[in-house]
């Protein structure tokens, strides 16, 4: 019977450790939350009532410990069982202090159940039941508190944030309205426009010419005179109509003359003008390979 009772002990020791390691982890997180809310508190006075919840739950914590630290394995009841001496029980009764076991002496071997007297009376000890309450009820104040001053913090806020959770950052709730798509009307063409814009004639032999056609037109809505400048390297020859009419169009011939181009790699920049319309103008890039 009394492995049985004390079995029945140590299971009820697990359950009250797991109820402190429970209640322990709550006021920890309590504790964190207190602190980053003094880290970001909005006044002395709010930050000094902060401090004083995690003393409160520090010291809670603390007497959670000395709780733990007391629970442990239940001990045998230790009179179960106790020594006889050698001396009558009239002998010993006289001589045995009252409420005291016998003494034990190392004659004695034989052992028999100790007598409803010698059992020592229970120390009157307060409730593990009425600790934790008491403890609970703490931690229950503890957080009231913490609401009701959260609930003055947040009443102090302006209009529109209080709904929001501390620490967030408050939306930008303004609709956008969905893109429209914007009317763009195409660039208008150049008035004197160069098709192709450039030309690669390849590789000249020395002493030969190579040929090529290009379309010059007026987007204008007059007609224009044209002028081609002659090229740096005096081996380019152009051939055209003097004048374009409105919205037509006239062929440009380029030859590159190989006689008068320096060996190697030959690029030159045909630029077209209008003698009546300094605006109007175009540019054709032309390369070649001299051997």
């Amino acid at each position: 019977m009394p492995d049985d009772w004390s079995t029945v002990s140590l299971g009820r020791d697990k359950a009250l450790e797991r109820e402190i390691q429970i209640l322990r982890e709550r006021y920890l997180e309590h504790s964190d939350q207190l602190e980053k809310l003094l880290a970001t508190a909005p006044s002395e006075n709010l930050a000094k009532e902060y401090q004083r919840l995690r003393d409160d739950i520090t010291a809670t914590i603390t007497k959670l410990d000395e709780l733990e630290r007391g629970v442990g394995p239940v001990p045998r009841r230790a009179a179960t069982m106790t020594p006889i001496v050698n001396r009558p029980d009239t002998e010993r009764a006289a001589t045995a202090p009252p409420g005291s076991l016998p003494a034990w002496s190392p004659g004695n071997s034989e052992l028999r159940a100790a007598p409803s007297s010698y059992n020592t009376p229970a120390t009157p000890a307060v409730s593990t039941g009425a600790r934790l309450l008491l403890i609970g009820v703490a931690g229950v104040a503890v957080l009231f508190l913490l609401g009701f001053l959260m609930w003055k913090y947040l009443l102090g806020l302006p209009r529109g944030v209080d709904e929001l959770p501390i620490g967030t950052a408050a939306e930008d709730t303004t609709t956008m309205e969905p893109d429209t798509p914007v009317e763009t009307t195409p660039p208008a063409p150049p008035v004197l426009q160069a098709e192709p814009s450039s030309y690669d004639f390849g590789l000249v032999q020395k002493g030969t010419r190579k040929t090529n056609r290009f379309r010059l037109t007026n987007n204008g809505d007059s007609q224009l005179t044209i002028n081609v400048a002659r090229s740096e390297c005096r081996c380019l020859w152009f051939d055209y109509p003097a004048t374009i009419p409105a919205g037509g169009s006239i062929s440009l011939t380029v030859t590159v003359d190989g006689a008068r181009a320096e060996r190697g790699s030959l690029r030159e920049v045909a630029r077209i003008a209008s003698k009546s319309d300094p605006s109007a103008g175009a540019t054709i890039e032309v390369s070649a390979t001299i051997e």
